[in-house]
């Protein structure tokens, strides 16, 4: 039961590193499609949102590795196989999720030009 737990959290912590650029992305082409037809960079994303998107991007990868070790050095303990169909689950998903998490900061490097400019730091 403790086990779940605190797998639990390491979804939780791959959900954020790969749901909060994802929002500012998209908050960000949002505020790029008003900005086109309003005038040049009427609206601005607020600097704490770049910030935010750079260092959960940057804390991607290094998010999704540990999870992975971690499943890798608890898959070596015999405890772990005795678990259930839900924590098979959840070890399914952790893996998929922490692989995307270390993908993911391709498609950030994608988007980081939008979000800068977007956020004012063209100025």
């Amino acid at each position: 039961m403790m086990r779940q737990r605190h797998l639990k959290w390491l979804f939780a912590a791959l959900s954020v590193v790969l749901l909060v650029p994802s929002a500012i992305v998209t908050a960000s082409m949002v505020l790029s499609a008003a900005n086109e037809s309003a005038g040049w960079l009427r609206y601005k994303l607020p600097e704490v949102f770049f910030w935010t998107f750079l260092t959960t991007g940057l804390a991607s990868p290094f998010v999704g590795i540990s999870t992975l070790l971690l499943l890798w050095i608890q898959r070596h303990q015999m405890a772990v196989m005795i678990g259930g169909i839900k924590e098979r689950r959840l070890r399914i998903a952790l893996i998929l999720a922490s692989v995307a998490a270390v993908l993911a900061p391709a498609a950030w490097i994608f988007f980081f030009s939008e979000v800068f400019f977007v956020a004012g730091g063209n100025r």
